[in-house]
């Protein structure tokens, strides 16, 4: 049996391409193994964020969209106080 899993293991695993694979590592969804050549997940950690369910994934994207509108938010308005005080 398998103990890691490279990204085309994964994509076929989860039904996604090698982008999503990518954004999820980028989020830090997933990590992958190191000391190892290429790039090699843990079957393990694979299968405990598939345990946790899907929930866990949307969890964690919907806390970033929140982080994010907050900081656009936060943007937007020191851009009205800058056009504020240009004018």
């Amino acid at each position: 049996m398998k103990t890691v899993l490279t990204v085309k293991d994964l994509c076929e695993r989860w039904g996604v391409d090698a982008r999503t694979i990518a954004r999820y590592e980028e989020e830090g969804i997933i990590r992958r193994l190191s000391g190892i050549p290429g790039v090699r997940f843990s079957l393990t950690s694979i299968e405990k964020i598939e345990c946790d369910g899907v929930d866990n994934l949307l969890m964690k994207k919907d806390r970033i969209i929140k982080e994010q509108s907050l900081k656009i938010i936060e943007l937007e308005s020191k851009l009205k106080t800058i056009r504020e005080v240009a004018n």
